[in-house]
């Protein structure tokens, strides 16, 4: 699992997706509910979702300059309709969220959308690497 933050060492928030309509959605969840934001900027929630599992991978929060390589809430769609995930932190807390075409990242903060623009938000980055016991 991809681990977006920690809160006090037992509470985690980890990055997800969750499919709406046609599409994936990047977001969050918390206490086993999805934190999400549609494309029309509409916050909603779901138990329906999925965590990431990347193995032999390092996730790296990146500036905005990295958006190319950043990660996508759906590899198969055409790359002109993929969404990425964006984090940014509120209250000292990082979230996960999804980056619109405008370069803009939208954050379901518990029923409210939270937006910050470029250079505001971070991109997150996948890096694989090879098993060390091989």
């Amino acid at each position: 699992m991809i681990d977006c933050c920690d809160l006090d060492g037992d509470i985690a928030i980890y990055m997800a997706r969750t499919f709406l309509e046609s599409y994936y959605v990047p977001g969050y969840t918390f206490n086993d509910v999805g934190y999400f934001v549609s494309k029309e900027l509409e916050p909603f929630q779901t138990s329906i979702f999925q965590v990431p599992v990347q193995i032999f991978a390092e996730i790296e929060f990146e500036d905005f300059s990295e958006l190319e390589d950043g990660m996508v809430a759906d590899d198969v769609v055409d790359e002109s309709e993929q969404i990425k995930f964006g984090t940014f932190e509120i209250g000292g807390v990082r979230y996960c969220g999804m980056v619109d075409s405008q370069h803009t990242c939208h954050i379901n903060f518990f029923g409210r959308v939270i937006s910050k623009s470029v250079p505001h938000f971070e991109v997150i980055v996948t890096s694989y690497h090879e098993d060390q016991d091989d």
